[in-house]
């Protein structure tokens, strides 16, 4: 690389790198933070076995219902350093800032110096990725992870070599510590270029996928290996599973489960859990332009499927195109057919997205293909105006300029084509050309961009996404009058929803002094024990909290039996019963429904508790 186009790369990624510095750092004391995602943090960090079980409480009774592998650095971070926002939430954001270097070299390996910083730049202002950096959400290492498979996979493919190709199989086995079955879905794009993109025979391909494949393969399943073979008694229960099995948790309700319908209740049969977040809308092939999602993630679709046509109709990059548009469609497909997700979940399009597009740009541009570029500027635009639809009212005037910008390059083009000569039209001025290629780029990134700088201005622990605050229905079963109801209920995400009248510290300093057990305090559910764990993170381990029933309640830990025992040895003591644990028909069989009920029934509700809370003493008969 000459001298002048080392300075440029490595200015321009310094530049790239701090706008992505900026969004996912700045004033980040005030970013929101899931509690039960930091009581996780901290309780991974009193313990090596709770670190490698992921355990939810530090007790260690009840595990994550996932991998554990995006925790624990936070873990590490909380127990060197101490609890804190920048503990949990700064490593985000630091996978964020690596990730989108790392696409920018694949662009590079791709295309050269411009190709690297367009492909960087494009990723970086991926306004959900920018938005779930900012939280303490598990999505950003697993991100991090694929923008290493792009790079690895990018290399595998040039040289057409079996070691980097194993390479890049760990690499996504890395991802799957972290997003489980989510990772491995980029196998059939890789395999696929391996087989139709390189040379070699048919046997020796397919040894180098037994060999990768196999290793790739065996590294993602040590933990649920490891976990297997441990006995249940010597390890946390694994939440949302119905045998407290590692298999069913990965392959069950992290993965067939989140095709099935939402099931809240105990009732549910069948062999694992279902589980879908209601925040996307319902499963449809144009589920990406809905109004919840497509100011997320959607700018570089139109522009992603006019690169593929150009650069197969082109046909260069061959075994790399394959990779990344069969990236491209396969997690397309699973985001419009799954039954219910998070909008950041879809933050691993980015990752071709932003090569296709900025591979194709840049040598359309050298080609002087400007009808193609100007195609990929309109659709583009045009995509900016209908999300501006969608979300009336939120930064209107973006779109607006990137649709002036999108004419302005239309406009160029028709000029250019109508030279009478393409003599003429290649030798088109260098300063026109630059002012075009910044024109170019304004009217594909101009609104994403605006998105991405403003998601800082929408915290939210619940859903963290960019733009206005979004809205959700649950529907949820109580009793009224002795009838059970079902009640659908639209509840809105905004930030601040953290706050409390509650004073956890004061609580804490009242139960202190109080008699208590083994366990300091016991909740319903992980979220009402968050709170109590991420303000006292040093808890010796028999002064923890119980969260009974796990992260919503539904896991069998403690049985009602169980729970009885402990109180008998004098291990239980306060329960708190403000959090809600459903008492409709629908919740009957919950074990933490049937301890509610039971504590209600024989132990004694405190007159005088601190901090406005409802918390009862139980004794040993």
């Amino acid at each position: 690389m000459k001298y002048s186009q080392s300075r440029l790369w490595y200015g321009g990624l310094a530049l790239i790198s701090a706008l992505t510095a900026f969004n996912v750092f700045w004033h980040l004391e005030h970013a929101e933070r899931s509690s039960y995602y930091s009581m996780v943090a901290v309780s991974m960090s009193q313990s090596w076995h709770n670190a490698f079980f992921g355990a939810v409480d530090p007790a260690g009774l009840i595990s994550l219902d996932k991998i554990p592998g995006s925790y624990w650095i936070p873990a590490l971070l909380v127990h060197f350093f101490g609890f804190h926002n920048s503990a949990v939430v700064a490593p985000n954001g630091l996978a964020t800032l690596v990730a989108v270097i790392l696409l920018a070299y694949t662009g590079k390996r791709l295309g050269g110096v411009w190709t690297g910083l367009l492909s960087g730049l494009l990723f970086a202002c991926t306004p959900v990725m920018v938005a779930v950096a900012r939280s303490n959400e598990p999505e950003s290492a697993f991100l991090l992870s694929m923008a290493a498979v792009a790079l690895i996979a990018t290399e595998a493919l040039q040289r057409q070599s079996r070691v980097w190709l194993v390479v890049a199989g760990l690499a996504i086995a890395a991802g799957f510590h972290q997003y489980m079955i989510l990772a491995w879905t980029v196998w059939p794009a890789l395999a696929a270029a391996w087989w139709f993109g390189t040379s070699g025979s048919r046997a020796k391909r397919l040894l180098d996928f037994v060999i990768a494949g196999g290793s790739s393969v065996a590294a993602s399943l040590v933990w649920i290996v490891a976990v297997w073979l441990t006995p249940s008694s010597s390890r946390p229960f694994i939440s949302n599973t119905l045998k407290n099995n590692p298999w069913e948790m990965v392959f069950g309700y992290n993965a067939l489960g989140r095709f099935g319908n939402t099931k809240h209740m105990a009732g549910q049969t069948g062999a694992f859990k279902t589980f879908t977040p209601p925040f996307s809308g319902h499963p449809a092939v144009f589920r990406l332009f809905y109004h919840q999602v497509i100011g997320q993630i959607s700018w570089l679709i139109p522009a992603t499927i006019i690169a593929i046509v150009y650069l197969w109709l082109r046909g260069r990059h061959r075994p790399h195109l394959i990779f990344l548009a069969a990236w491209f469609a396969t997690h397309a497909v699973i985001f419009s057919l799954v039954a219910g997700m998070h909008q950041y979940y879809t933050a691993i399009l980015a990752i071709p997205m932003a090569a296709l597009t900025a591979v194709a740009v840049y040598e359309a541009f050298v080609d002087r293909e400007f009808l193609w570029l100007a195609g990929i500027s309109v659709a583009t635009a045009g995509l900016a105006i209908v999300a501006g639809r969608l979300n009336p009212g939120y930064l209107k005037y973006l779109p607006l300029a990137q649709a002036l910008l999108a004419a302005m390059v239309a406009g160029f083009a028709i000029v250019v084509i109508r030279k009478s000569s393409k003599t003429e039209a290649a030798a088109t001025g260098k300063s026109s050309l630059r002012i075009f290629a910044v024109t170019l780029t304004g009217s594909i990134l101009l609104t994403p961009l605006g998105w991405s700088l403003d998601a800082r201005n929408h915290p939210s622990f619940v859903n963290p996404m960019a733009g206005p605050p979004d809205s959700y229905t649950v529907t949820l079963a109580h009793k009224s009058g002795g009838v059970s109801k079902v009640v659908t209920k639209k509840i809105v995400v905004t930030g601040s929803t953290q706050k409390t009248k509650i004073s956890h510290p004061t609580v804490l300093k009242w139960l202190e002094t109080r008699p208590h057990g083994k366990y300091l305090l016991t909740t319903f559910g992980a979220d009402a024990a968050a709170p109590y764990v991420v303000i006292q993170p040093h808890l010796r381990k028999h002064l923890a909290i119980v969260p009974i029933g796990g992260f919503n309640g539904s896991d069998p830990v403690p049985s009602l039996i169980q729970f009885k025992k402990m109180v008998a040895l004098h291990q239980i003591n306060y329960v708190l019963m403000n959090h809600f644990i459903g008492d409709g028909a629908g919740y009957a069989g919950w074990e933490s429904a049937r301890i509610k009920h039971w504590v209600a029934a024989n132990c004694h509700k405190n007159e005088n508790p601190p901090s406005s809370i409802t918390i009862f003493y139980c004794w040993a008969r």
